[in-house]
C-alpha cells in the first residue's frame, strides 16, 4: 500500500466495543474516541482503527514527510520510527527530536514506541 488510494475517509468515532489500534498495543475501550481510515488502495478496501494518541503522532509524522512513498502507513507507524533510527541517535535524544519537529509531546511518541523499543 504504498501508493495514494483512490479513495479515502477519515472520521472520529467513539467505541462501542473494544478495538485495538493498529500502531500501539494499547486497547481502546468502550466509550473511547478513535479514528477510523478507511480507503482503497490497488483495488482493494482497507480499514484502520487508531487511538488517538497515535493519528495525532502519524498525522505530525506524516506532516514532515514531503515524498509521499516516505510518509508512514497505517499499521506501520514503529517500522517508520525505526527507519529513522540510527547508531549515534537513539533513547530520550531520538524520541526529543522528532518531538520538536513534529511538535507533539514526547510522552506521545513513547506511547507508539513502548519504552522496549530500543531494546529490540
Amino acid at each position: 500500500m504504498s501508493d495514494a488510494p483512490s479513495a479515502f475517509r477519515q472520521v472520529t468515532r467513539t467505541a462501542r466495543k473494544e478495538h485495538k489500534c493498529c500502531e500501539c498495543p494499547h486497547p481502546i475501550a468502550p466509550g473511547d474516541k478513535y479514528v477510523y481510515s478507511s480507503g482503497i488502495w490497488e483495488r482493494e478496501p482497507f480499514g484502520f482503527k487508531q487511538c488517538l494518541i497515535c493519528a495525532e503522532v502519524s498525522n505530525a509524522a506524516a506532516a514532515i514527510t514531503d515524498d509521499y512513498g516516505d510518509k508512514p502507513t497505517f499499521s506501520g507507524l514503529k517500522d517508520w520510527f525505526a527507519n529513522q533510527v540510527c547508531r549515534e541517535f537513539k533513547g530520550d535524544e531520538f524520541v526529543a527530536v522528532f518531538a520538536r519537529d513534529m511538535q507533539v509531546s514526547p510522552e506521545k511518541i513513547w506511547h507508539v514506541l513502548g519504552r522496549e523499543f530500543f531494546n529490540e
